[in-house]
């Protein structure tokens, strides 16, 4: 991705890559999976062990669910090898992404989007309705 209006002329061109998923046109049927203690082990309903468990954990000490990366295998494969889409919800914040990543990498859990909050809606902060944020006026 190219960032068109650039802040400078002068300046190199603002550049990221990001990963796409297109569906599959075999695709039968999409998954939408929640991550936090349906792949892995969050305690989401225990704030305290929720918070030990990001803090005192990482991608290689965290455990998936028995059975998981199997069942998310076949349901991704389907009955004919379709390829279906897998998406991921958690209530996770985004500063989570690369542990979550390669949790399901070394755990050879299928990828997917992952659909996370915002840093600001999770644990210690308020929420603040999407409607009251303002940008930057330059």
């Amino acid at each position: 991705m190219e960032l068109l209006d650039s802040p400078s002329p002068k300046e190199d061109p603002v550049r990221a890559s990001a990963r796409v998923l297109v569906p599959s046109a075999s695709a039968r049927f999409g998954i939408i999976s929640d991550i936090d203690d349906t792949v892995i082990s969050t305690h989401v309903s225990n704030k305290l062990k929720m918070v030990l468990t990001v803090i005192l954990s990482n991608e290689h000490t965290r455990k998936p669910f028995e059975g998981v990366a199997g069942l998310y295998r076949a349901l991704q494969r389907g009955m004919t090898g379709e390829d279906n889409p897998i998406f991921y919800v958690s209530n996770s914040a985004w500063n989570l992404y690369t542990l979550l990543l390669e949790f399901l990498n070394l755990q050879n859990i299928p990828l997917g989007p992952l659909l996370l909050r915002d840093f600001g809606d999770h644990l210690l902060f308020p929420k603040i309705p999407r409607a009251t944020r303002r940008a930057t006026p330059k």
